[in-house]
């Protein structure tokens, strides 16, 4: 029993040893870590320094020539379902099929470099994005992505009046009669 009292007491020692050798560490010092700037006050150059986020962190660094055309004005608006499907068949052949995605964002975010190999197709900071990631027509509207299969997708555009299955809607390719 003494035995077990001495082995204690020597365990509570060292462990008061540990705790007072960890206090007496070099902490680092507090100028070290610091906040980002509040609103109200000015971003010094050391303080951007710290707090800027790194280049690719932004944007990735390339992404498809023909996606730093889209909706430029050297597609006309009538052939950007067209041009927007050449971009994700560069998505299929890379990868073997079309990205799964519900919903346009999530099809964009894809092509943007969300993928197996991380490989930006399309600009991850696009004046066509909204808030979400989804993409825009010309007039303002989402595009509308279907998968029909691993290989085929149809891509729409509901047009200047923003109705689906009107006559003025643009489809890739073409519905059936």
């Amino acid at each position: 029993m003494r035995r077990g009292w001495i082995i204690g007491a020597g365990v509570l020692i060292l462990a008061g040893l540990g705790v007072i050798f960890l206090a007496n560490e070099e902490m680092p010092a507090p100028e070290e870590v610091r906040p980002p700037p509040q609103a109200h006050e000015r971003a010094t150059p050391e303080r951007a320094a710290v707090t800027a986020p790194r280049p690719q962190e932004l944007q990735p660094v390339d992404s498809h020539p023909m996606a730093i055309s889209f909706g430029n004005g050297s597609v006309p608006p009538e052939n950007e379902p067209a041009a927007l499907l050449d971009l994700f068949d560069v998505y299929r052949r890379e990868f073997g099929s079309f990205p799964a995605g519900e919903d346009n964002p999530q099809m964009m975010h894809a092509l943007m470099g969300r993928n197996p190999s991380g490989l930006p197709i399309f600009p991850l900071h696009h004046p066509r994005l909204d808030a979400h990631g989804a993409l825009l027509d010309a007039w303002g509207h989402s595009f509308l992505f279907h998968s029909i299969s691993r290989h085929h997708l149809a891509i729409r555009s509901v047009g200047p009046d923003g109705e689906i299955f009107t006559a003025d809607d643009l489809v890739v390719p073409p519905d059936r009669p």
